[in-house]
């Protein structure tokens, strides 16, 4: 007790070390005396045997990447599945707080305002095969939950509040649709009517039509309410399990056309003095189709990543070439590899661009060459075991040799 650091982690009581140190004449007889019951009996209470992990951030703001920020969002969302969001119509004020504090938590925020949302809340709302982030519209996933209740009202009428509902407000009728809700009753009778309007077309003949077994599906119901928006080919491969989630993002990002590159903050208004790229000696502005495209020493590590692999694809813009990958006649691991290198080819030219405008730093191209093989060898070697990566071993071990 008295050989620890009096400032050591505290213990599930809360006390540290100084604690009993300094109270030792007070609490000392009681934890002797617990001790040596231990050592008598060979039992100890599982709270005595518990610990507390205090976890200290070494930065002012502990999360830096953006990797599982969309998890995050979505797995502490208010409106997870459970009993209030299901039953209830939050209010409007309520819901686009919520938006307002997952917006803010993914693109960040500041003291005297927001930061740049790089992507409008609602193009990430948006399931990833259709170039969005998936996650969840707050005031239509909460239509969607309450939506089964209406399901339940047409398919479960022994439910004692269905029964209710048919005995005080429905009475005689039996067309739930054609229903027109009188001016006496509840409020939120009238707000089930409304939100029923833009779900007929997801019945035929009281039948729910989103599903094949006729059971609700508060996802469907949710994708319906967002509506439908072409499917991006190359999702698949942005959102590949190969690539790194750093890289994913910053892929992504480029697919959009939302980095900052300093043509888009002067479109933005934001002013920059040197507009040119940084990157090579062309004196060149930067926008994204010269940083990825054109760029001397973009094209370069692209022709050192294609000679490390042995595959050809054409340059060129980054939903372009993600294209060209895709129509290869390749094993889908390999498409997926591919992918991967390409990406982090992307994600080092970003970065490299930014350490020379941020940090004054010149990064040498065979460094950033190094820094993409290790990566994927990495990568590769974590999934070099699935059955689709021995389709393609003599390609793994070209990569990895």
């Amino acid at each position: 007790m008295f050989s620890i650091k009096a400032n050591k982690s505290p213990g599930p009581d809360g006390y540290e070390g100084g604690f009993y140190r300094e109270a030792w004449d007070i609490v000392g007889d009681e934890v002797c005396e617990a001790v040596l019951e231990f050592f008598a009996s060979g039992k100890m209470l599982k709270q005595i045997n518990a610990t507390m992990i205090s976890i200290i951030p070494k930065v002012e703001k502990p999360v830096q990447e953006k990797e599982g920020y969309d998890k995050v969002i979505q797995s502490h969302s208010p409106l997870r599945p459970g009993y209030g969001g299901s039953v209830f119509l939050l209010p409007q004020s309520v819901l686009e707080m919520v938006d307002k504090q997952c917006r803010e938590f993914l693109w960040g925020s500041k003291e005297k305002g927001r930061k740049i949302a790089l992507v409008a809340w609602q193009d990430l709302c948006w399931p990833k095969k259709q170039g969005g982030l998936n996650m969840k519209n707050c005031r239509l996933w909460n239509i969607a939950t309450v939506g089964k209740l209406i399901w339940q009202f047409m398919h479960s009428k022994e439910q004692l509040w269905v029964r209710w509902v048919h005995g005080i407000y429905m009475k005689d009728e039996a067309d739930f649709w054609n229903h027109i809700p009188k001016q006496d009753c509840s409020w939120y009778w009238k707000q089930l009517h409304k939100i029923k309007m833009g779900m007929i077309s997801w019945y035929s003949h009281d039948r729910y039509c989103l599903t094949s077994n006729g059971k609700y599906s508060v996802t469907r119901g949710y994708l319906a309410l967002l509506g439908d928006r072409p499917k991006l080919a190359d999702t698949d491969l942005i959102w590949s399990k190969i690539l790194l989630p750093k890289h994913r993002a910053v892929v992504w990002l480029a697919v959009q056309q939302r980095l900052l590159t300093r043509t888009r903050l002067n479109r933005l208004g934001i002013e920059c003095e040197d507009d040119m790229c940084v990157l090579c000696d062309a004196q060149k502005q930067e926008d994204a189709v010269h940083l990825f495209v054109d760029c001397d020493w973009a094209k370069e590590l692209w022709a050192e990543a294609q000679d490390w692999m042995g595959i050809k694809v054409q340059l060129g813009s980054v939903q372009q070439t993600l294209q060209q990958i895709k129509q290869k006649r390749w094993s889908k691991f390999k498409r997926e590899i591919v992918a991967a290198g390409y990406g982090a080819v992307i994600y080092h030219i970003w970065r490299a661009r930014n350490g020379k405008i941020f940090k004054g730093q010149t990064v040498h191209r065979d460094f950033v060459m190094q820094q993409i093989k290790m990566t994927v060898r990495e990568r590769i070697n974590m999934f070099r075991d699935y059955k689709t990566a021995r389709k393609c071993a003599w390609f793994l071990a070209r990569i990895c040799n």
